[in-house]
């Protein structure tokens, strides 16, 4: 009997340790399950930020014509010296005394910034009417703030508020 309670002994410590050892093995089969999951989130993650960045790349490639095309109807604050010394010189070529009188960059929140320029044409009155139209017509996003216009024949003035909306480009 001593014998097998001894046999019983072992046995029990023998069981014991197979399924100590399995609940181990359990243990560490789930910690490594969960480890891989979070690799598989983590590659599938890199994956959809890759197709993301491939389609944004790809419409950035596409538009490039366009962007081209809408920058010629956009001013920058860069630009905006060539394009009042554009306008004096059209001016000037149209027979017209045109003075840029007051020049300011106007910055209100949560909209873009808009160069307000004040022209003073003189001229003959046609030329100087034609040349308020061309302002109405620029091929900028701007608007004519206010006009004034004024005189006879070749003494024709007009003074005119013009709001030109401008651009930022981050580089």
């Amino acid at each position: 009997m001593k014998k097998t309670h001894h046999i019983a002994l072992i046995a029990s410590v023998v069981c014991l340790l197979a399924v100590g050892a399995y609940s181990y093995m359990i243990f560490v089969t789930v910690r490594m399950s969960e480890a891989l999951t979070e690799k598989v989130t983590l590659v599938a993650n890199s994956s959809a930020q890759a197709v993301a960045y491939n389609e944004l790349k790809e419409f950035f490639d596409r538009t490039v014509q366009k962007r081209e095309v809408l920058a010629r109807f956009a001013l920058t604050e860069d630009e905006a010296a060539d394009f009042l010394n554009e306008i004096e010189s059209v001016g000037t070529q149209k027979g017209l005394s045109v003075t840029t009188n007051n020049i300011k960059i106007e910055k209100k929140k949560d909209t873009p910034d808009q160069l307000a320029v004040q022209f003073a044409i003189e001229g003959d009155e046609q030329t100087v009417r034609d040349a308020v139209m061309l302002f109405e017509k620029l091929p900028y996003k701007s608007s004519v703030s206010a006009l004034m216009l004024g005189g006879e024949g070749s003494d024709y003035r007009a003074t005119i508020d013009l709001l030109v909306t401008l651009v930022k480009y981050d580089k």
